[in-house]
């Protein structure tokens, strides 16, 4: 199966439209969701507590995605993200923690895992990468946020590391996915960016056009998966660029401080 055979998209109980993985349903360890922007739902089905939409209009998006899927907001884990390499393992006594309040999130952190069964762990997207992690033994699960500076960081490396730290995963047995993003196509550069990621050894993601640059960023966690172990074929890249889809995608790049969060979910069984 190629990377866009992977995706397909889902319409839920309730009429909302999900992205999904098959090679994460064909593991039948975990469930999981990616959000798009509708337009039909209230505040373009945005799943962002932080940048200033009606509170209560985006805890009854987030309700109602999360309970087509069986899940609860009571169960829920939510990362308040700083762009770092900092990986948080969460269990059940974390449960509920930025479900409904922003502030309650487990703090400066762009990666979850965990270990428990029943607990949904949820990051947040609008050009940034989303990656999905499964053990296939159903020992672990998790998720990254990786923007420019975590994927210079590696930090998708880092979550990789952790699963092996916590729970013995052999990084070769991982699954992965590697959702919608900001592409090349659009993510323009300045020589900061392009410094920081030549000096994680990402130069090679760097797309020279006459004077201008721009980052392949999806191409970089990809590889710094590899690099960390995992198999080719057990990675799947999605190839829709977030900025291109202005129906479908919410986009910092495009839409700057008024753009609204998709969100990724994904749960031990």
């Amino acid at each position: 199966m190629d990377d866009r055979q992977d995706l397909y998209r889902e319409i839920t109980d309730s009429g909302l439209v999900c992205l999904k993985s098959r090679l994460l349903d064909g593991s039948g360890v975990v469930d999981h969701f990616f959000t798009v922007r509708d337009g039909s739902v209230a505040s373009d089905n945005n799943m962002g507590l932080h940048i200033g939409d009606d509170p209560g209009i985006v805890i009854a998006n987030r309700k109602r995605v999360l309970e087509d899927h069986g899940m609860s907001l009571e169960r829920l884990v939510v990362a308040r993200q700083v762009h770092g390499d900092r990986v948080t393992r969460v269990d059940h006594c974390d449960r509920g923690r930025g479900a409904t309040d922003h502030g309650q999130a487990i703090e400066d952190t762009d990666s979850l895992v965990t270990g428990s069964r029943g607990l949904a762990l949820m990051t947040f997207y609008a050009d940034c990468v989303p990656v999905f992690l499964a053990d296939p033994r159903g020992r672990a699960t998790g998720l990254v946020h990786a923007g420019w500076k975590g994927v210079a960081l590696r930090n998708s490396a880092r979550t990789v590391e952790a699963f092996h730290g916590h729970w013995g995963v052999d990084p070769r047995e991982l699954l992965a996915v590697i959702g919608p993003a900001i592409g090349a196509c659009c993510f323009r550069i300045r020589k900061d960016v392009a410094d920081a990621m030549e000096t994680a050894g990402l130069g090679a993601f760097i797309v020279h056009r006459e004077t201008e640059m721009w980052a392949d960023l999806a191409g970089a966690v990809c590889r710094t998966l590899t690099d960390a172990g995992l198999q080719r074929e057990h990675i799947r890249v999605w190839p829709d660029c977030t900025c291109c889809d202005p129906k479908n995608r919410h986009s910092h790049r495009r839409d700057g401080e008024q753009s609204g969060r998709m969100a990724g979910v994904i749960m031990l069984k």
